[in-house]
């Protein structure tokens, strides 16, 4: 409930202060786009955080997945599925070495994809030469990006909810789910529980950079274009969203639910500075309040919590 409130008071302020402006169809529309990228990216973040470990080279994989895919189908000729399978693998990799260096040599997954992140996005900078890649309109980039047929509403959108819906599933509904709780309760517990930590977390890592790559594409498909600066500001945004969605730094509790609405708060934020009239030059301002605030409440509500377990027993 606690991103529920804070999403319908900032609508609130923005709606007043904007004289009634900032629920129009358009807006709302540009809203739902720019927070269907957050929410793919985020989904994949929460469940990585709900385990204990990072991924801040998320922004990076968003860039160089498209940006491989418009290399292969543009200066390479591949097929356009084909190449998009290939793009999707180079997440799977990535995903996979950041997993690796984290699990296996026990190097803090903060530095691990801190230090992917600057990798890739040289390697971005490498393969595109610092060109924007145009892609061409094809099948598979309407059903990554387009409207959907008679509505102002994207594919992108879609895809988000059924991405959030699948993982809401997974994470409350499955034995998957109770082992990404358990591997962010700490390895001690997870263990004795018979939980595979290890297996879990190389997981996570792979399907964190897959929906990052993925939402890369949708984004990429709906502009058709790609570059290498591409979704900058993905990495730091998809971890705000999720952290304002209530999802705990120090693992163990988060909901799918709580990063959609954490997506939508963060998505509206920028729109509703313009119809202030505070001008988009406050965004990343904001977002970094937000971002304390959330993180605050969190902490005061894990010491509320330890309190009251601690009572009980």
């Amino acid at each position: 409930m606690g991103p529920f409130i804070g999403l319908v008071l900032a609508v609130l302020v923005f709606q007043i202060g904007s004289g009634g402006a900032f629920l129009s169809a358009i807006e709302i529309t540009n809203i739902a786009t720019i927070a269907a990228a957050l929410a793919i990216i985020g989904a994949g973040v929460t469940m990585l955080i709900i385990a204990g470990e990072f991924d801040l080279s998320v922004g990076t994989t968003f860039a160089i997945v498209p940006v491989a895919w418009g290399i292969l189908i543009v200066n390479q000729g591949f097929d356009p599925q084909l190449a998009f399978g290939i793009a999707m693998g180079l997440g799977v990799i990535v995903g996979l070495v950041n997993a690796c260096l984290t699990i296996v040599f026990r190097i803090p997954s903060f530095i691990v994809t801190l230090g992917t992140f600057y990798a890739l996005e040289g390697l971005a900078i490498v393969m595109t030469g610092g060109f924007e890649i145009v892609l061409p309109d094809l099948p598979i980039t309407r059903a990554l990006g387009a409207n959907v047929a008679g509505t102002p509403v994207t594919m992108e959108t879609v895809w988000a909810l059924g991405i959030i819906a699948i993982l809401w599933f997974v994470l409350e509904r499955t034995q998957f789910g109770n082992w990404v709780f358990a591997a962010g309760s700490g390895r001690g517990v997870a263990r004795a529980m018979g939980v595979p930590d290890r297996r879990v977390k190389f997981l996570l890592f792979g399907l964190c950079s897959v929906l990052a790559g993925f939402a890369g594409c949708c984004v990429a498909s709906r502009l058709l274009t790609v570059g290498s600066t591409f979704g900058t500001d993905y990495n730091l945004l998809a971890i705000v969203a999720t952290v304002v969605g209530g999802t705990s730094l120090f693992g163990g509790r988060g909901t799918m639910v709580g990063t959609l609405i954490g997506a939508i708060l963060v998505s509206s934020i920028q729109p509703g500075l313009l119809e202030l009239g505070a001008g988009g030059t406050w965004y990343k301002a904001v977002v970094g309040v937000v971002l304390v605030i959330a993180v605050l409440f969190n902490i005061r509500f894990e010491m509320f919590r330890a309190r009251r377990v601690g009572m009980r027993t």
